[in-house]
């Protein structure tokens, strides 16, 4: 509903200009949006500029209509889709959030999340083609007017051509959770670690590099420290020594309830007293991680319940860890808590 008080002063616009012509149409959206800016104004004491924005939209495809195209509608129908294509080739090519403000804070909430992001910049290519498919299409009205085509075009075009987008968007949507229906979903956080929104696993893994929250446990038992051997079918650092517990918290799930899945499916351990120790952001060619670090003192016996998770389990002394450092054995994300004084 927010929405819809920002995107309807711009459909009447259009329907006010078919109907009776760009004067009534300037008076009655400008108006519209000018009577909700001063209410904001007044009665609730905010300034809202997506109202503001509204109103300049307006007057521009009034000046459009008025000053550049004269009496001449079927070149107005060519233009107005070069100008709203013009305008988003820009958001493409400068990251300039051309929708926001006309959704207020509504959108500037949805684009936090990276998965929206992508999803809202796709989506700008789609319309974009589309505008430029429109107004190639109403060239030959422009042109030939006198034909059956043209005529036909000229009254129709822009009806199908809506409904054609929108069906194509509901299409492209359901496609979409068809493709993830059975995929993990994973928090999506910002560099302090709040959630921001959720997104498919596998795309969070393609190298988009959109920050999500994981758990690490390292265990020490007898003064030596668990360590698990990564499948060689992992797609990252396989077959290296990692961190004995680590896995991606779900999306709604507690840390505390992640950890403690994490260490039944990769270790077998169930009763067990954490100590957090610290978080960070950790960067690697594949994905960003938000990790939460915990370490605990068990005795065993660790054994891994999730099969194919883990390829072997081994208690590493000190001594070994050290003389094995840098030489391509442990993952890079275990040497840096490694050299971070994290560990015991």
């Amino acid at each position: 509903m927010q929405l819809l008080k920002f995107i309807l002063p711009l459909a009447l616009y259009f329907v006010v200009d078919w109907l009776f012509g760009t004067l009534w149409a300037v008076i009655v959206a400008g108006g519209i949006s000018l009577a909700q800016l001063l209410y904001e104004l007044l009665a609730k004491r905010t300034f809202n500029k997506s109202y503001l924005v509204d109103i300049l939209t307006i007057a521009i495809f009034g000046a459009v209509d008025y000053f550049a195209v004269g009496q001449s509608s079927a070149l107005m129908r060519v233009v107005v889709p070069l100008i709203v294509a013009a305008m988003l080739a820009l958001a493409l090519a400068t990251q300039f959030n051309i929708f926001g403000n006309l959704g207020g804070d509504l959108i500037a909430r949805m684009l936090r999340s990276p998965y929206n992001r992508y999803n809202y910049r796709r989506s700008l290519r789609r319309m974009l083609g589309w505008c430029l498919a429109l107004a190639a299409a109403y060239t030959l009205p422009l042109v030939r007017p006198e034909s059956a085509l043209a005529q036909w075009l000229d009254k129709y075009l822009l009806f199908t051509t809506f409904v054609a987008y929108i069906a194509s968007e509901i299409i492209i949507g359901r496609l979409r959770a068809r493709r993830f229906r059975n995929a993990e979903w994973v928090p999506l956080v910002d560099t302090d670690g709040n959630v921001i929104g959720n997104a498919p696993r596998p795309l969070v893994h393609n190298g988009s590099h959109w920050l999500h929250p994981v758990v690490h446990l390292h265990v020490t038992c007898g003064g030596k420290l668990l360590l698990q051997l990564r499948p060689k079918h992992k797609e990252t650092q396989p077959g290296k020594w990692d961190t004995a517990v680590g896995g991606h918290i779900g999306y709604g799930e507690k840390i505390e309830d992640a950890l403690r899945r994490e260490a039944w499916e990769e270790i077998g351990l169930r009763e067990f007293r954490a100590q957090f120790k610290r978080r960070y952001a950790w960067h690697c060619e594949a994905e960003d991680e938000y990790v939460f670090v915990f370490v605990a003192e068990a005795n065993g016996p660790f054994e891994p319940k999730n099969a194919g998770e883990v390829d072997e389990l081994r208690l590493w002394s000190k001594a070994e860890i050290e003389e094995n450092l840098g030489k391509g054995i442990f993952t890079p994300n275990l040497e840096h808590e490694l050299g971070s004084g994290l560990i015991p």
